[in-house]
């Protein structure tokens, strides 16, 4: 999915939560620069985190550990 982004696009997925638990997502957009912006979201806007990957695998990488974790947590 990653591979076919195209510049000023991005990618989002979203966990599926219960109500009380607020929204659980990470998306990746492919910046201007050709650098991936990835920023994970759970629970409240206050709890979002963000992160520039200058490569697509750096960018691949922060997927997999988001979509492998149990719970909804950010990737380390």
């Amino acid at each position: 999915m990653l591979t076919g982004l195209a510049k000023g696009k991005y990618l989002l997925l979203q966990r599926l939560t219960g109500h009380d638990e607020g929204d659980c997502f990470l998306q990746v957009l492919l910046a201007d620069d050709a650098t991936f912006l990835v920023e994970h979201r759970t629970g409240t806007t206050a709890e979002r985190r963000r992160t520039r990957s200058v490569t697509q695998a750096e960018a691949h990488d922060a997927v997999l550990r988001w979509a492998l974790e149990p719970w909804c947590s950010a990737p380390s």
